[in-house]
């Protein structure tokens, strides 16, 4: 009784685990990012850094962060705090207790950001949102109880059954444990559909300068604030999403060596960073045994045959990688783009000699009714094909050299100081390039031109052949009064030969 009972147990079970399994890779199915408004310009940042946390007095120290600001390659970064949230909360700006009042904003704004990432996403998705049925939230501060994720189904109207994951203190590795997880979410349940979000706001690291810490500036100068949201699915339903990538394998491992080399500590004064100047080298020494690790379960050591999507942690971090695994320098053009200018890139796998047309312009707001920005489109192998400054809308043009991933990179102009710019681009490879209209209107004429020429052609061979006939009925004509003009001397040479033949007989008395 227990053997039969602890069998139809089983079977139950394993019954139950064939309808979970998602039976397929996860793949991603819509890809979002989201700012705050306020934007800094990088050449800017230190003298507007030291003044408003009133520390324009530590000459020196100022000096050294521009140096470190002019290294770092950032152009410019959105920023949530503002001048006015330190004149309400001024312990922000210095080194004395201030977490509650950094929780205040963060437990707040951390939710909306990521919102606001989310929302762009499921547009981009294209189903419903009552579809999402796991979410994955991640953050480095703002913890709470209920947390982000809690907030966050609120705020976009989610199925209260959405299975949450909230995950903090991530780093660096956010991102890639989200999708790690979003990932086991995807293909252990059938017909899940995983909203993976990350938002991170600096305001919990925020603080004045300090001459004994000044590891910290080098956060300053690279960090800024912003959410980026993802949909990870297996199976996609093809008729309404469209899948980018597939996520064909996730790992994780420690750098050797590596303990304290970046730490964060939550304080009474907020997030604490420390930062040791042989991160690069740890990671650089570290990269390719780590990737042989990876990779050697795929069969691929070839790491230039990859696309690279490092995270921009720093141009040091990036210039090792790409010198220890030999890497061409293309293959970090997109960590750096996005480093350099907060870019945003789209990218399109092209094949060679394929003709490309796009279009892009900036969609015009209330709050930026002229706003403009940059564009640049490169080659799989770096190769500039397009680039414009400071404009509202462009086109351009080309036919594709070799195979590969062609990026496009939009940023806002310098001269544009915050808010949010939403480009429209139409980018078409292919037979999708052709212009259709034009193209059967060329061919309307070229086909009327082509049936006159064959209509020309036709009556030439017409006269010709007329021509030919009147020749060759002359020309028989005169071969029938030939052949009778043969046949009458024939006639006459026989008759004269019969006659001189009968008067030699005659003559020599023979007959």
């Amino acid at each position: 009784m227990d053997e039969s009972l602890g069998s139809n147990q089983m079977a139950y079970l394993e019954k139950i685990r064939g309808k979970e399994i998602g039976g397929g890779p996860a793949t991603i199915l819509a890809i979002a990012t989201a700012n705050p408004p306020n934007c800094f310009q990088q050449d800017d940042f230190p003298d507007t850094y030291f003044r408003i946390t009133n520390s324009d007095h530590m000459t020196q120290l100022k000096a050294k962060f521009k140096r470190i600001c002019e290294k770092s390659t950032v152009k410019r970064r959105y920023i949530h705090l503002t001048e006015e949230m330190l004149t309400e909360n001024p312990n922000l700006g210095s080194r004395k207790a201030s977490l509650d009042a950094r929780q205040d904003v963060l437990v707040k704004e951390i939710p909306k950001l990521g919102a606001k990432a989310a929302s762009k996403a499921i547009e981009e998705w294209g189903r419903s949102k009552s579809d999402i049925s796991h979410l994955v939230f991640c953050s480095y501060a703002g913890m709470d109880m209920p947390g982000a994720d809690y907030q966050l189904v609120k705020l976009l109207g989610l199925k209260p059954s959405t299975k949450r994951f909230m995950l903090y203190h991530q780093g660096c590795f956010a991102g890639a444990t989200a999708l790690r997880l979003a990932k086991d979410l995807a293909e252990n349940n059938r017909g899940a559909r995983v909203l993976v979000v990350c938002a991170e706001i600096t305001v919990v690291a925020f603080r004045g300068p300090s001459e004994t810490h000044v590891d910290s500036l080098v956060g300053l100068a690279l960090f800024g604030d912003g959410a980026s949201s993802a949909i990870v699915g297996s199976n996609p339903e093809t008729s309404v999403e469209r899948p980018l990538f597939h996520i064909v394998s996730a790992s994780q491992t420690i750098v050797p060596n590596s303990e304290g080399a970046m730490e964060g500590h939550l304080r009474e004064i907020g997030l604490t960073f420390h930062l040791k100047d042989n991160v690069p080298m740890l990671i650089g020494n570290n990269i390719e045994k780590m990737l042989e690790e990876s990779f050697q379960p795929l069969g691929i050591s070839d790491w230039n045959s990859l696309f690279w999507v490092v995270h921009p942690g720093g141009p040091a971090i990036l210039n090792q990688i790409e010198a220890k695994v030999r890497l061409n320098p293309q293959k970090l053009q997109a960590s750096r783009e996005v480093l350099t200018a907060g870019t945003k890139c789209v990218s399109e796998e092209i094949h060679s000699n394929v003709v490309v047309l796009g279009h892009y312009a900036v969609v015009a707001t209330a709050e930026a009714p002229n706003a403009t920005i940059s564009a640049k489109v490169s080659s799989p192998y770096g190769n500039e094909l397009h680039h414009m400054d400071s404009i509202a809308t462009g086109d351009f043009a080309f036919t594709s050299r070799e195979s590969g991933l062609y990026l496009a990179c939009f940023w806002v102009g310098r001269n544009e100081r915050g808010g949010e710019v939403t480009v429209e681009l139409d980018w078409k490879t292919g037979i999708a390039a052709k212009d259709w209209n034009s193209v059967a209107k060329k061919e309307k004429i070229q086909l009327e031109g082509s049936v006159e020429s064959i209509h020309e052609n036709l009556m030439y061979l017409r006269g010709r052949e007329a021509e030919m006939r009147n020749v060759s009925e002359s020309t028989n004509a005169r071969v029938v009064w030939f052949s009778f003009l043969s046949l009458g001397v024939c006639i006459g040479v026989s008759v004269l030969q019969l006659l001189h033949l009968k008067r030699y007989f005659h003559k020599k008395k023979l007959i």
